[in-house]
């Protein structure tokens, strides 16, 4: 089949349905067979073994980095089978964070040493916080000396401690609603902060009782402190306002549409918005007032402020019209100060975030002409975002008079309605899409897009004419990263319609990343760019380079089909001729076996 008769055939296909990614989930998922079970029970026993296996290859690795990163994460995926050992082995990960100490020339800030042990620290705290917020607190003040003491970190450590203590207390948020409004309650005695708003939004979900009183007291607490003209209390004022003003909402994906639904009512009733809106005017004409226009720094200061005080206008006149009026009035004599260009970008901004299409068009009329476009522009992709891509074309025909800059919009819109599945797209139109992608690597991953979803409409045999004509694009291993990502693409597609087309095609780039990461070690250290390698090893952070990534992209692709031959993807990942990189393809694999819906928690390659 040609790529013509797959356009074709395409365009039929989005006339007659609609391709969907979020389907509504059925009330009760059916019984597994009895085959199912024991086909899911001998992929745990292969998870499991291979778990046993990499607990002795981790120790053959250098870098504490990666023997740890790969210890944490087998605990984690030990932990619902064997808690004791995962415990055993979570004490061996915060006991090796002293080799940390160690720090010598070849470990100087200057080579990211500092920051890899940060954020492993960051994402094992984390990890364990999954299975037991109390151990994850025993961990947080273990560590703590070791990262108080490292070289060249005394500037910022005590900043990266009040971090991690942060995240760590939105998980206690979500998981012991109790303890976080004790924890709250002592931020609290403190005074109003990010920290503190950050748990009151959490139990807003999980314990609205508790958020209530958490949010009255700090309401409380913001009155009774004396506030000169201070910007950072001031936007924390505003951001309590708005977590007071505005119910808690939840984010969904309703047939390719990110949909965005208030779920509950809000924290704050009509007295403590009255007086939460009273404290934002004072304080907001008291920083305007104190800010010196003449002054560049103070002014890139009040410019956030003046959005923060825009975005809250509305509802502040809500609550305290009288007042709201001196702060108005302000806030217009306040930004006529601005420079043109900063005052026409803050307007975009606060019409891209709050604006409608109507408001995006009418203030291009009244954009100064270099402007404008940008002002169309917007206007386009509100409506696409809405869905309505037959506007967003209307606004890009008629009011992008460079014929360049209209063509490229146009196609990008296309491409967008093409992969949102929008039945409002022509034969015609499908067709020249595919005829402006510019090289085989854009064509090849739209059809492997295609194939996906054509796939998961029920559609086997249209799906594969997708892939194969996608794959006869490259008629020989890829030479460049454009096309080796391609082809990542196509064998990612075909996991789900074809897993034995997807081994095939996976196989033979092994070699080929061989060859690139003995040539990345090489290099490395001649690039302006953080190193990837240490004492000889690939540090597998997940700060990757572009080989790092596609090596990255390439065992995952192994983990997701284990689960269909676990001892081919096994096979395949043995291939590696680098020690470090064979045994994360090992514990990926042992992911996609034993743990695969949970692969957003796992530390392999530093991923969330």
């Amino acid at each position: 089949m040609t790529l013509r008769q797959v356009v074709s055939s395409l365009a039929i296909s989005l006339l007659i349905f609609s391709l969907s990614f979020a389907q509504t989930p059925s009330n009760q998922a059916p019984a597994k067979t009895e085959q199912e079970l024991e086909a899911e029970k001998k992929l745990e026993e292969k998870g499991l073994a291979l778990l046993e296996e990499l607990t002795a290859e981790a120790q053959s690795l250098k870098l504490p980095e990666n023997r740890l990163r790969v210890l944490a994460s087998i605990a984690d995926l030990y932990w619902p089978r064997d808690e004791k050992r995962a415990r055993s082995l979570f004490a061996e990960v915060t006991q090796g964070f002293s080799e940390f100490t160690q720090v010598g020339e070849a470990n100087s800030p200057r080579s990211n040493y500092i920051q890899f042990a940060r954020q492993l620290r960051s994402e094992v705290l984390r990890l364990i916080a999954n299975h037991d917020v109390k151990l994850a607190r025993e961990f947080l003040a273990g560590t703590r000396p070791i990262f108080l003491s490292l070289p060249g970190a005394e500037n910022s450590a005590q900043e990266a401690e009040e971090r991690l203590e942060q995240d760590l207390t939105m998980r206690i948020a979500a998981s012991d609603p109790k303890l976080a409004l004790q924890l709250g309650q002592e931020l609290l005695a403190k005074g109003v902060s990010s920290q503190l708003l950050n748990i009151i939004s959490q139990l807003q979900r999980s314990d609205r009782e508790s958020a209530v009183k958490l949010f009255n007291d700090a309401v409380r607490k913001a009155r009774s402190e004396e506030i000169g003209a201070n910007r950072n209390a001031l936007s924390l004022i505003i951001s309590l306002f708005r977590l007071g003003s505005r119910p808690p909402m939840e984010v969904s994906v309703v047939n390719g549409q990110v949909v965005t639904e208030s779920k509950g009512e809000p924290l704050g009733n009509d007295q403590t918005l009255r007086e939460l809106s009273d404290l934002i005017i004072a304080q907001g004409l008291k920083v305007l007032a104190s800010t010196n226009p003449t002054d560049q720094r103070a002014m890139a200061g009040a410019r956030s402020v003046l959005s923060q005080l825009q975005s809250v206008m509305a509802d502040i006149e809500k609550y305290a019209p009288g007042r709201a009026q001196a702060l108005r009035a302000r806030l217009a004599d306040f930004t006529k100060l601005l420079d043109p260009r900063d005052r026409a970008q803050q307007e975009y901004r606060m019409l891209m975030s709050t604006g409608t299409v109507e408001d995006l068009l009418q203030a291009a009329e009244k954009a100064p002409p270099e402007r404008r476009n940008q002002f169309y522009q917007g206007a386009s992709q509100k409506a696409a975002q809405q869905g309505d891509f037959e506007r967003a074309r209307q606004i890009v025909n008629d009011n992008i008079t460079d014929q360049r800059a209209r063509s490229e919009m146009l196609a990008s819109l296309d491409r967008q309605s093409l992969m949102r599945g929008s039945d409002k797209i022509k034969p015609e139109d499908t067709r020249q899409i595919f005829e402006q992608l510019r090289s085989d690597e854009e064509r090849a991953n739209m059809l492997a897009q295609l194939a996906t979803m054509t796939f998961r409409k029920g559609d086997k045999k249209q799906a594969t004419q997708f892939l194969e004509e996608a794959r006869a694009l490259f008629n020989r291993g890829p030479e460049t990263f454009s096309q080796f990502n391609a082809q990542l693409q196509i064998a990612r597609a075909y996991t789900q319609v074809e897993p034995a087309r997807s081994f095939e095609i996976i196989e033979p780039m092994i070699n080929q990343l061989n060859s690139l990461i003995s040539a990345a070690a090489v290099l490395d250290g001649f690039y302006e760019q953080p190193r990837q390698f240490r004492d000889g090893e690939f540090v597998l952070s997940g700060n990757f380079g572009q080989i790092g990534r596609l090596y990255q992209q390439s065992v995952r692709e192994l983990a997701s089909l284990a689960r269909t031959d676990a001892d081919r993807a096994k096979a395949i990942a043995d291939k590696f001729q680098h020690n470090e990189t064979r045994v994360m393809a090992h514990l990926s694999i042992a992911q996609g076996l034993l743990s695969p819906q949970r692969a957003s928690s796992s530390l392999v390659f530093g991923q969330r």
